[in-house]
């Protein structure tokens, strides 16, 4: 299960995510949507554009959620 973490400019993940190892990309018309692992944390962070205007965008930030049980 993923869990949002909120609305990040592009500097801000750039920032987070520097020296980890990128599992996924998926161009995009702005920014470019990506997976990656954070090997401090062991999790993996789910990065997806989010428009804020037609000329504007930032990213909405998911991050693995550890531990979780599935109740039925």
């Amino acid at each position: 299960m993923m869990q949002s973490l909120g609305l990040f400019s592009q500097s801000a993940v750039e920032q987070v995510a520097v020296g980890n190892e990128y599992i996924e990309y998926l161009e995009g018309c702005l920014l470019d949507n990506f997976i990656f692992w954070n090997s401090r944390t062991q999790q993996y962070f789910l990065c997806l554009v989010h428009f804020l205007t037609t000329w504007t965008d930032c990213y909405e930030v998911f991050v693995e959620m550890k531990n979780i049980k599935i109740m039925h």
